[in-house]
C-alpha cells in the first residue's frame, strides 16, 4: 500500500468512526476492519505526520489521542490536495 493510501486509511478510518483513539488501538482496529499490512510503528509515525501537516490533532497528550481536524476532513473530501498541504 503506498504511502499517499496509508495516510488516507488511517484518517478515514477516524473519520468515518468519528472517534479518537491511540496509536495502539488504531493500528489494531485498521488491521481487523481494513486489513491492513503496514506495521504500529507505521502507524505511529504517519500519525505524527498527519499532526505536522494540520490534518490530525493530538489530544490529551499524555494519552495520545489523534483525532481528525476541520483540515482533515477538508482533505478527505477533495477541498484540499496534498500540494496545498505544506501551505496550511
Amino acid at each position: 500500500m503506498p504511502k499517499e493510501e496509508r495516510r488516507r486509511t488511517i484518517l478515514k478510518f477516524l473519520n468515518d468512526r468519528q472517534v479518537m483513539l491511540p496509536p495502539k488501538p488504531l493500528h489494531d482496529n485498521l488491521e481487523v476492519y481494513e486489513e491492513v499490512t503496514f506495521s504500529y510503528r507505521t502507524t505511529k509515525r504517519l500519525c505524527k505526520e498527519l499532526v505536522d501537516e494540520g490534518l490530525l490533532e493530538h489530544v490529551e497528550r499524555g494519552k495520545g489521542y489523534y483525532k481528525v481536524t476541520d483540515c482533515g476532513r477538508a482533505y478527505l473530501a477533495g477541498e484540499i490536495d496534498a500540494d496545498e498541504l505544506e501551505d496550511v
